[in-house]
């Protein structure tokens, strides 16, 4: 999932948060917890990458 998806969920709570007196932090809890979830697996996923392409620019000048 892109960070603009995300980011996304985490606005429309936010907008359902201030403009629906029926939606309730109880209501929003479950989904701000998905949308942490979703930041640190792109955070991990990021994470690898840098890693993969470390790897790589060390194989090159070892060579």
């Amino acid at each position: 999932m892109y960070f603009s998806e995300i980011e996304e969920k985490l606005v429309r709570v936010t907008y359902s948060l201030m403009a629906d007196s029926v939606y309730t932090i109880d209501c929003a809890i479950p989904k701000l917890i998905k949308v942490i979830e979703l930041i640190e697996l792109e955070q991990q996923t990021i994470m690898l990458e840098i890693n993969r392409i470390l790897e790589l620019s060390d194989e090159v000048y070892e060579v």
